[in-house]
């Protein structure tokens, strides 16, 4: 939906969008100015989504191994390499 500016040239069915086309001062990964209605949205919120599962995945597995590596190689006490 979008809101018209009438003046005395434009007919009252003439309507001006909220929104340019493109986004002022940025560029895609291919240099073109980015398009409003392409970028963003859902595509953009998967993407960080699977990045944080991805960060999880490793945080979690790797602090069970640091676990073990400072309790047995290392000889630390267990109060010690839990934190």
């Amino acid at each position: 939906m979008a809101i018209s500016h009438l003046s005395n040239a434009e007919s009252p069915d003439a309507q001006v969008p909220l929104v340019h086309s493109t986004v002022d001062g940025v560029i895609d990964y291919k240099g073109n100015s980015a398009l409003r209605a392409n970028s963003g949205s859902w595509r953009s919120a998967a993407f960080l989504i699977g990045v944080k599962v991805a960060e999880r995945f490793a945080y979690f597995g790797i602090s069970c191994n640091i676990r073990t590596y400072l309790m047995g190689s290392l000889g630390q006490s267990t109060a010690t390499a839990a934190d």
